[in-house]
């Protein structure tokens, strides 16, 4: 005989006082008229529907189906049971088909079994209730739910007060079958966590039916870890490591040999003094929690708990060393910038292996003792990478190398910025005074100093533009109804540049060099208004433009012609 079959065959039956009892679910039908009256049953009902009775009255209209659940269960198996009920009333008198549809067998420790009969015999699976609805979702009542919990069921053991109430909740919803499945497939194991105490580490695996996918509990693994699981019942905890670690034991593990209590991490919100108690026994005992800003993430940032705690036992020397010259703030900012969690995928910019090593330490333990931050430890590398810059910068204008160091680190003002701000002070001529050389605000100064810088090169360019427009005074005429004049400074150009949205900009330098002559083509009649514009070379016009760099026209062209003429005649001339 087919196995599938065997086990349908040998599953428990509901007494016949079972099967009377479900038909309170269905309605009493009573048909009637002024001389005769029919009755479907008997029996009482919680529902009584009453109908007209007529010649035509077609008693096989009637159709009720209801779906109820079975539930038994012994020392061996539990058994689930789902019953298809379905009520006609031929000749007015109620008839039942009774079917078996679904079946559920648990036994401990083992896969749930279920079974269907198909179109050849019993299959696996379950059938759902109807289109849109799935397999028990029939009538059951509590006390029916109980029954697999007690009396003489094997899980009868697990119902320990507060497991019992965890997993009674489930019968409020659709998950009472996934508590059931749980229960019996992981029965040892519960049974070993409620021996434990670990009861909210029990109650979580039944109500996170995925959690145990990968049956990772053995007996030895849980009586091994048992001094663990007692102290980290934390709810979730379980089914967030499962999640992100293929080995729990190996998470375990990890704090286990630290001397660390996976519990203590639940909360963003621990003292700093606990930190010290939680670390008391482990490798970062020496560390003063009380001074690290930054605080550890809790349980539920775990990978960025692992992560930091290895950071912290890496460079455990280095930050013992930090905290007892008084580096506070280094420490800190390393910890807060490259282990937050926010940080933890930028490592290629962390610069903690450059500065948290004895050498480095022990090189810069002067500056460290005067607990320096990173931007000041910044600017101190940034000094000794430009340390032939700097060496000439104070040879030259004979400045102290530590007086300089201690201000660029109190004012975190950049090296170069302040080689800039020197060279700017020689090239103005400034007397270098103390407070000249070292001011307050150093970047206020040297934005003044570039403001400096730029006005005397405006006051220069100036000077060699009113030179030249001397000099190309033969350019100056007038021809026809047209006036030809010269810029007289670098702000004419900037201005009739803006006036023919052109380029004419870019010609201050080339003009105040003798680069190129600029002249202004008006009208005039209206001789202050920008018209045309005219590169010249020598005797020679390079580019005639209007408007948007647009090509003026022929009688402009033609008086253009008669401009160069002339200036080749003075040229000749002269």
């Amino acid at each position: 005989m087919d196995i599938l079959q065997s086990i349908w065959d040998a599953r428990l039956h509901p007494s016949k006082a079972w099967f009377e009892k479900q038909k309170i679910h269905f309605p009493k039908y009573i048909w009637k008229n002024k001389s005769t009256r029919i009755e479907s049953t008997d029996n009482k009902r919680r529902e009584i529907i009453e109908k007209r009775l007529t010649k035509n009255t077609n008693f096989n209209n009637i159709y009720e189906r209801q779906m109820i659940i079975f539930i038994k269960a012994t020392k061996k198996r539990i058994e689930l049971q789902e019953y298809s009920f379905v009520m006609t009333t031929p000749n007015g008198q109620e008839e039942f088909d009774i079917s078996l549809v679904n079946l559920i067998r648990l036994e401990p420790n083992q896969k749930p079994i279920h079974l269907t009969p198909g179109s050849v015999g019993i299959k696996k699976g379950l059938t759902p209730d109807g289109p849109f609805t799935k397999s028990f979702s029939g009538i059951l009542y509590q006390d029916e739910y109980r029954k697999a919990f007690h009396n003489n069921s094997f899980l009868s053991d697990l119902m320990v007060p507060s497991f019992e109430e965890a997993v009674e909740s489930k019968f409020e919803y659709t998950s009472w079958i996934n508590c059931l499945e749980m229960c019996a497939k992981y029965h040892k194991i519960l049974k070993v966590l409620i021996k434990f105490g670990s009861i909210k580490l029990a109650t979580d695996i039944v109500s996170n039916y995925n959690l145990l996918r990968r049956n990772i509990y053995s007996r030895s693994f849980l009586e091994s870890y048992s001094s663990f699981i007692k102290l980290n019942p934390v709810p979730k905890t379980v089914d967030y490591i499962v999640g992100r670690f293929n080995k729990y034991e190996g998470v375990l593990q990890f704090f286990a040999d630290r001397n660390l209590v996976l519990s203590d991490f639940n909360t963003t919100t621990k003292t700093k003094k606990n930190l010290n108690d939680i670390f008391k026994n482990s490798p970062l005992k020496y560390i003063d929690f009380t001074k690290l800003i930054t605080p550890l993430p809790s349980i539920r940032e775990l990978d960025e708990l692992i992560k930091s705690i290895e950071w912290l036992e890496k460079y455990r020397f280095e930050i013992e060393f930090c905290q007892k010259v008084g580096a506070i703030q280094l420490v800190n900012e390393l910890f807060e910038k490259f282990f937050t969690p926010m940080n933890l995928d930028y490592h290629e910019h962390d610069k903690t292996d450059n500065y948290l090593n004895r050498n480095f330490l022990s090189q810069h333990k002067q500056y460290l003792k005067q607990d320096i931050n990173l931007d000041e430890l910044n600017l101190v590398v940034d000094i000794e990478s430009n340390i032939e810059g700097f060496n000439k910068l104070t040879k030259n204008y004979r400045l102290q190398e530590l007086s300089l160091k201690k201000y660029l680190l109190k004012t975190e003002f950049d090296f170069k910025y302040y080689a800039e701000y020197i060279n700017g002070l020689h090239e103005l001529r400034w007397n270098l005074t103390k407070k000249i050389l070292y001011p307050n605000n150093p970047f206020q100064a040297l934005a003044e100093v570039r403001d400096a810088l730029k006005n005397n090169k405006d006051t220069i360019l100036s000077r060699k533009f009113k030179e030249q427009t001397l000099k190309n005074n033969k350019y100056v005429m007038n021809i026809d109804n047209f006036q030809f004049i010269l810029p007289q400074s670098p702000v004419d150009l900037v201005a009739e540049g803006l006036a023919l949205n052109n380029c004419l900009n870019t010609y201050q330098r080339k003009y105040a060099l003798g680069e190129a002559v600029i002249v202004f083509m008006r009208d005039s009649s209206n001789p202050d208004k920008p018209l045309y514009a005219i590169e010249m070379h020598d005797d020679r016009a390079t580019q005639f433009r209007g408007n948007n760099n647009s090509t003026p026209p022929k009688i402009a062209s033609d008086v253009l012609s008669k401009y160069v003429e002339k200036i080749k005649s003075i040229k000749q001339a002269s």
